[in-house]
């Protein structure tokens, strides 16, 4: 069986048996997925605070920014398009959320 198959497949195995001390310790290892899969996996699960846990091993600040808007944990969202100075994905934070503190919070860094 070809590694990367391996890995999608005990992936989807330990979020769906929702064994995610397991699943962290898998991802511990070098992955020859990447992390979106770990990320998707759990979304699917229903488990979004083990989804937060690796989205921060995803190496693009798009993927990152996506997925923690996805998981409503705009903070991060934010960090990580100010830190990739990025002022389109601030943009996108900014309407993806309906909070009017986040949106301002982006105004000001999108305007710095």
């Amino acid at each position: 069986m070809p590694d990367k198959r391996f890995w999608w497949l005990k992936i989807k195995a330990l979020s769906k048996q929702q064994e995610w001390e397991a699943l962290e310790l898998f991802a511990k290892k070098k992955s020859p997925v990447g992390y979106v899969p770990f990320v998707q996996a759990c979304m699917k699960s229903g488990a979004k605070h083990e989804a937060i846990k690796y989205v921060p091993r995803l190496s693009n600040p798009d993927q990152q920014v996506h997925y923690y808007v996805e998981l409503h944990n705009f903070q991060n969202a934010i960090e990580v398009a100010i830190q990739a100075k990025r002022p389109d994905l601030l943009v996108y934070i900014k309407n993806k959320s309906s909070n009017t503190q986040t949106q301002n919070t982006c105004d000001k860094w999108i305007q710095a």
